[in-house]
């Protein structure tokens, strides 16, 4: 289970989002950009939280 929650969301889904789908929102959106940056910011402290213990 750790093995996906670290391969998939982190290092496939988010990069995906952070690259494609995010600066999309905020072209089309730009008023979601705090929210956007947000879950930016989110996804570079994810891969750390799976890690804890």
């Amino acid at each position: 289970m750790l093995f996906y929650t670290d391969e998939f969301p982190e290092r496939r889904r988010h990069l995906n989002e952070s690259n494609l789908l995010f600066p999309a929102v905020v072209r089309s959106a730009p008023e979601h950009k705090p929210v956007i940056d947000q879950l930016k910011n989110d996804h570079g402290h994810g891969e750390a939280r799976v890690r804890e213990p």
